[in-house]
């Protein structure tokens, strides 16, 4: 008996059953794999020598290994023969058996052993599952589709069931459609084509449909609906069965008018094309361009409308007659290219256009022609004004240099003379070779030295504006000492201040060192200074303040004068500017000396603003970059 045979044996003898084979052995209530075939190893993964001699639970997980267990102990405990399904996963597979499994006794009869066969049923199960899934969705599907389902008896053309939806879609109640045939749902219009595919279906060449048919209502109101139909067989009976879905076009159909109508109305060219490339429809303005209507020009081939046109410009004259093939062909690749691009041409009535090509996700294209000769026009306007004014700026930068040149030229030429004419008139004025006589001859030698040094004054001003604008001004830059520079300045200017009675303030502790132009600083400070004496009535304030942050070094020249008119302010740095205030005090200087400020900052790297209110005072600003700061301010004595 196999229950008292050897291993040697129990190997021999599962190894010729030709199905998956095992021998589970019970050592002390535990139940050991003795043995199984190759066959069942290799299903497993694994090998023999592997799986002996050891449990389920050494094999698989805890829940499969306690299924199992329970079968080895129950036909243990029985002594009889018994079957089961068993899922389990062993390194990753996920694997269903059907085992049978018998006890196998020794001589005096006792339980020694269990032998089990077991045949892979994976697939089959799997298929189980995967049909009754399929039933449960396709039910589910059916009852809770928003379209309409029926499935139809070919041979009857009764329908056999028929979901909710279609039965709403009908405006029948639940079972309402039982007992109809498609036919009885059909307008007598669409009749004949839905007969003709029901005869290919029974002939055995049908093929699955869509289009759209005209459906009638059992209240009597028709509607257009579209088909999905589909030529199947009921398994269980073998009848030919049609399988369709219907869905209301109602709603499309009046979006698709609604469309229609908004691109026949716009002023700008559109049609659709199918991906045959003939055109589907198309609006007023784009039938047009081919003098024909949209209705003549549907279903035409789009290369037969591009050599409509090109004959149409042939006659015209924009193209010649052995021009139009190649007209064509780079119409028709560019057509199928379709990336959206903008192609501009001039049509026969002399318009300019821009087409623009796409393609739709169906393989149609969508082509819109609009009308660009106004925008077109417009820009060729606006470039000739914009090459008229680029002339207009050369022109008047050319002339700006020659002014400059002239300027820079003449100062030179005055110069040699006036400076003559100073030394002249301070030798008469000490009367270094003798007395004058009439003592006028004294005055009017003071009022020429004054006049000729006002003159020179004015030259050095045009001729440092004139470097400044001809981009000829080079700058002396080093270390400045800028406390320096404001106690020479206040020093050469402190008489004129005094002789108005002015208070003149040079916050020298917050003097920073410079990395600047020494003279051109200092010129900048006595232009404003100046300016500020000459606009600043007697008994006035005027002060210098300095101050840094993190960006700017901020050089301020503060008075309390007669200010300038904020509609004055942004013209006022313009070089030979006047505020129009200036004439109440007397006081007229040339107009250079704020553009000659503006000018050496900016050189500087800087910019110059003023802030100002008339009567109140006026607020002078230069702002040189903080990485010209070569150290911060140190306390000096004032």
């Amino acid at each position: 008996m196999l229950g008292a045979c050897t291993l040697n044996d129990l190997r021999e003898f599962v190894e010729s059953i030709p199905d998956c084979a095992f021998v589970v052995i019970n050592q002390e209530g535990r139940f050991v794999y003795e043995t199984l075939n190759l066959l069942h190893a290799e299903r497993i993964g694994m090998t023999v020598d592997e799986v002996s001699g050891r449990t389920a639970y050494e094999l698989m997980e805890r829940e499969a290994a306690d299924a199992l267990e329970a079968q080895y102990r129950a036909c243990f405990e029985r002594g009889a023969r018994l079957e089961y399904e068993q899922l389990m996963t062993i390194r990753g597979q996920t694997l269903f058996w059907r085992t049978s499994l018998a006890p196998l006794r020794d001589k005096s009869g006792k339980i020694t052993r269990l032998i089990g066969v077991s045949a892979d049923i994976t697939r089959a199960h799997a298929s189980r599952i995967a049909l009754e899934a399929s039933e449960g969705r396709f039910r589910t599907i059916l009852e809770s589709a928003s379209a309409g389902i029926v499935i139809v008896d070919a041979d009857t053309t009764r329908i056999q069931l028929a979901n909710p939806a279609a039965e709403t879609l009908f405006g029948a109640g639940e079972g309402g459609l039982d007992g109809l045939t498609y036919f009885d749902l059909l307008d007598s219009n669409s009749r004949a084509g839905a007969a003709a595919l029901n005869e290919a279906h029974l002939g055995g060449s049908a093929a699955v449909f869509r289009g759209e048919r005209r459906f009638q209502r059992l209240d009597g109101s028709s509607f257009w609906g579209e088909v999905n139909g589909a030529p199947g067989t009921d398994p269980s009976s073998g009848r030919r069965l049609w399988i369709a879905v219907l869905q209301d076009l109602t709603a499309v159909r009046r979006a698709e008018q609604r469309l229609l109508d908004a691109i026949d109305s716009s002023v700008d060219g559109f049609a659709l094309y199918g991906a045959d490339e003939r055109l589907v429809v198309c609006n007023t303005p784009y039938a047009e361009l081919f003098d024909a209507t949209p209705e003549a020009l549907a279903g035409t081939l789009y290369q037969n409308l591009l050599r409509r046109g090109a004959t149409k410009r042939v006659a015209a004259g924009i193209l010649r007659a052995d021009q139009v093939e190649p007209y064509v062909n780079i119409g028709v690749a560019n057509f199928r290219v379709a990336d959206g691009s903008a192609i501009e041409f001039q049509a026969t009535d002399g318009r300019w256009l821009m087409m623009r090509q796409r393609r739709t996700q169906e393989g149609g294209t969508v082509v819109t022609r609009a009308d660009i000769t106004e925008p077109k026009r417009l820009a060729q306007d606006l470039e000739q004004a914009r090459r008229l004014a680029e002339h207009a700026r050369a022109l008047a930068e050319q002339a700006s240099r020659a002014k400059s040149d002239f300027l820079a030229a003449m100062s030179h030429e005055l110069r040699t003379p006036l400076n003559a004419i100073i030394g002249f008139g301070e030798i008469m004025q000490q009367q270094m070779f003798g007395p004058l006589g009439d003592p006028h001859y004294a005055d009017y030698v003071g009022d020429v030295l004054a006049s000729a040094r006002h003159l020179l004054e004015l030259i050095n001003e045009l001729l440092d504006l004139a470097k400044i604008e001809a981009g000829k001004m080079v700058l002396d830059e080093g270390p400045v000492d800028f406390a320096y520079v404001m106690k020479s300045a206040v020093r050469l200017l402190q008489a004129r201040a005094a002789r108005k009675e002015l208070t003149l303030v040079a916050a020298h502790a917050r003097a920073p060192q410079l990395f600047a132009d020494e003279r051109a600083l200092k010129q900048m400070l006595l232009n404003l200074l100046t300016n500020a004496i000459k606009f600043t009535r007697e008994g006035g304030r005027i002060a210098i303040e300095c101050d840094v942050n993190d960006e700017w070094i901020t050089i301020s020249v503060i008075d309390d004068g007669i200010g300038i008119p904020a509609n004055e302010l942004s013209g006022i740095l313009d070089p030979f500017s006047q505020a129009s205030n200036a004439w109440a005090t007397g006081e007229i200087g040339t107009g250079l000396g704020l553009s000659i400020v503006k000018g050496l900052a900016e050189l500087h790297g800087g910019t110059f603003n003023l802030t100002s209110e008339v009567g109140k005072g006026t607020r002078a600003n230069i702002l040189l970059p903080a990485r010209r700061l070569v150290a911060p301010p140190v306390h000096a004595d004032e």
